[in-house]
């Protein structure tokens, strides 16, 4: 017999940590925006540096793939250009038979927007954003770079977890905090 059933035998489970329980975060970007670099450097800065939460990144091929993943995984978060983010606005006809929820600005990253859901937890939100936001300069470069023009499309309204990171309050959950200096370094466009 094998010592590894041992705990089973006795009714006793393995314990787990508090991030293993927790949804991982999906990044995705979807493979016609040409965004795979900062898709990359996203998905790094936020596996490497986000707190207590696991990240995992993803390159969708078609639009109804991405608007279907983002109704459906309340942890999924994407990278899209400003025009398709507006797009994917759910009172679409087309859209509102997928399901699609309304989108959130969670950081602008000049032609491209990092969105998620508005009902994604405000302490994710405000995590996500302070974490890009402290670690801007690792993925400035590319950022810039992925600026071909000065873009009018409007924004998404900002998420409530974004918000309050750029107006300098508290994350909403008191496990995360960050001194208020922090909050002015990268303002929404």
């Amino acid at each position: 017999m094998s010592l590894a059933i041992l705990p089973s035998l006795f009714g006793l489970a393995p314990e787990r940590k508090a991030v293993d329980q927790k949804r991982p975060l999906s990044i995705l970007s979807c493979q016609s925006d040409a965004v795979s670099e900062l898709h990359q450097a996203v998905v790094y800065i936020l596996t490497t540096h986000l707190s207590g939460r696991r990240a995992e990144g993803s390159c969708i091929s078609n639009v109804e793939q991405m608007a279907r993943l983002l109704s459906t995984q309340p942890m999924a978060v994407a990278i899209l250009s400003r025009a398709r983010a507006i797009a994917l606005d759910p009172e679409e006809p087309a859209l509102q038979a997928l399901g699609c929820r309304p989108l959130r600005t969670l950081i602008s990253l000049n032609d491209y927007l990092l969105v998620g859901r508005a009902d994604l937890p405000e302490t994710d939100a405000y995590q996500i954003t302070a974490t890009l936001s402290l670690n801007y300069t690792k993925f400035a470069h590319i950022v810039e770079a992925s600026s071909a023009a000065f873009s009018t499309s409007p924004l998404l309204p900002l998420h409530p977890g974004t918000r309050a990171y750029y107006e300098g309050r508290p994350c909403p959950e008191a496990s995360l905090n960050f001194p208020a200096s922090y909050h002015q370094r990268f303002q929404p466009v």
